[in-house]
């Protein structure tokens, strides 16, 4: 802040907060001392991360039994990544799974097992609890925010249907 005396540490700490930030790709914080003064003034360039980001994958695998027989894996996996979801750097996962189990051939059952997921996670980069401003201001680490929703289906023939669903709120501190 203008008028503080200067600290190594908090130049140090500003820096490696903006870098754990998805939303920046690089930062440069330059620090320039004024001639015959004792004051420094500091220039920031910060260059964006690309907002989104978009994966997909394939697995397979393939399991030998001599109670169930030979059963063959196929899932894909669609994932989105949004790195300043509001406007405000906070990093949005979106991820969308599904599996599948084939086997069975000589009884006619070629599909065995489906399994459909979806999964969201929400990161706030920094402290979100209402009322709990004293512990944020004391804290001088990196603290995030995870509010994490997940749904996903599995159905195995002839054995069980389950659904489930996971919430959970939880903090990293960094």
């Amino acid at each position: 802040n203008r008028g503080e005396l200067y600290k190594q540490s908090r130049y140090m700490r500003t820096l490696n907060r903006f870098n754990n930030l998805g939303a920046w790709r690089l930062v440069d914080i330059s620090q320039i001392p004024r001639e015959k003064s004792d004051t420094v003034d500091f220039v920031m360039r910060l260059t964006p991360a690309p907002k989104y980001n978009f994966t997909t994958n394939f697995e397979g695998s393939f399991s030998q039994s001599v109670i169930s027989g030979n059963f063959v894996g196929l899932g894909m996996n669609v994932g989105l990544q949004n790195r300043n979801f509001l406007k405000s750097a906070n990093l949005l996962n979106t991820n969308v799974r599904y599996g599948v189990e084939l086997g069975g051939i000589n009884s006619g059952e070629f599909i065995q097992t489906q399994q459909l997921s979806l999964s969201n996670s929400l990161i706030f980069p920094r402290y979100v609890f209402p009322g709990m401003n004293n512990f944020r201001e004391s804290f001088r680490g990196n603290i995030q925010s995870i509010l994490s929703l997940n749904a996903a289906n599995t159905e195995r023939r002839y054995l069980f249907n389950l659904t489930s669903f996971n919430t959970s709120w939880g903090y990293e501190f960094i």
